[in-house]
């Protein structure tokens, strides 16, 4: 049997819900080949993609990268 859309219904519907939650800056996806959710910032910083295996950790990546990006570590001299 193949792989069919409502057999990850709850994953989509958990990255719908992490859209909702942190609005336009972020693209986020679930991969279901991949198996993980996917998080793109769509802001003026550059930020790599986050990876994450549950909906969970992606929302606690994506908060400590909103945190970072928010109060910017202080330039070496």
């Amino acid at each position: 049997m193949g792989w069919r859309y409502e057999d990850d219904l709850d994953y989509y519907q958990a990255a719908h819900r992490l859209r909702k939650r942190h609005g336009r800056l972020w693209l986020i996806l679930w991969g279901p080949a991949s198996r993980a959710y996917f998080a793109f910032f769509q802001g003026q910083a550059h930020v790599p993609p986050i990876v994450a295996a549950t909906s969970e950790e992606l929302h606690a990546r994506i908060v400590r990268t909103e945190r970072e990006l928010a109060h910017p570590p202080a330039a070496r001299s």
